[in-house]
């Protein structure tokens, strides 16, 4: 006995094989909407740390070495997740804070008496902490383009 177009075993079993290739291509989307959203949770994590130094430096026109090294360790995995652009950006960020640190441990605790050493301390003192305190607005304009919501899903 052979069967035919309207066998309803026939039709089952491809019913049954749609449905599983179904299923399959909603977890294939739940886990692709799960790595991105890990994606960007690691991501904003790294962009979070640099907004806490860039407060505490916005706050204090000073970083401690504390604050220093809390933002080396949140930034630590940028590498991986944003490329080489962000990672030196991140680099002169770290580079530009210890400078500020230097500086203010220069002008306040060694007590540089009045003089030309001390005036260009001040004014290069003065010269990071701008660029420092500007940071807010280029460090939101550098991740955004990876932590657009829209975009990441």
């Amino acid at each position: 006995m052979t069967r035919s177009l309207l066998d309803p075993f026939a039709w089952l079993a491809a019913l049954t094989a749609v449905v599983a290739i179904w299923i399959a291509y909603q977890q294939f989307q739940t886990s692709r909407a799960k790595l991105r959203l890990d994606l960007y949770e690691r991501r904003f994590r790294v962009f979070d740390g640099v907004s806490e130094l860039l407060a505490t430096i916005y706050r204090d026109a000073d970083v401690k070495l504390e604050d220093i090294r809390k933002f080396v360790i949140s930034t630590n995995e940028a590498t991986f997740l944003f490329g080489p652009d962000v990672s030196s950006y991140l680099d002169e960020l770290r580079t530009k804070a210890i400078r500020l640190r230097a500086l203010n441990d220069k002008l306040h605790e060694s007590r540089l008496p009045i003089g030309p050493e001390r005036s260009e301390a001040a004014e290069e003192n003065a010269r990071v902490l701008e660029w420092l305190i500007v940071q807010f607005e280029e460090s939101r304009r550098r991740f955004a383009k990876f932590l657009e919501f829209r975009r990441a899903f």
